[in-house]
């Protein structure tokens, strides 16, 4: 989730990053493999969470955590529709920090339960 974060802060800085020789992601990529790259990560980040309980390594509780998935995939849709149009990337960005926050925070406050209940 953070490396989404990192990832969707590049690309609009991504085309003055090419003219000054600086080869971030989103540069090398290119702004619609970047923004594919970003949905991978992002539903890396949920599946990884739902198998991990699956395999009994993390606890049940810590399935709060896909609540956050709805805003990751608002902001991939909206990523992939304005990624060649980085100044319409503001509530992207914001729904990234949003989903990470929440991903985090939901899934504490689910393994806090355990400690409560």
């Amino acid at each position: 989730m953070l490396a989404n974060i990192l990832l969707i802060n590049g690309f609009p800085d991504a085309e003055p990053d090419a003219r000054v020789g600086k080869r971030t992601l989103v540069v090398r990529l290119g702004p619609i493999p970047a923004a594919g790259f970003y949905l991978g990560l992002a539903l890396l980040a949920h599946s990884w969470l739902a198998t991990s309980v699956w395999l009994l390594i993390t606890p049940r509780a810590a399935m709060w955590g896909l609540v956050s998935l709805p805003l990751s995939l608002a902001a991939a849709g909206l990523l992939w529709r304005h990624a060649a149009a980085p100044q319409r990337l503001r509530p992207a960005i914001a729904l990234t920090i949003a989903a990470a926050s929440l991903h985090g925070l939901a899934m504490a406050a689910g393994l806090a339960t355990m400690a409560w209940g």
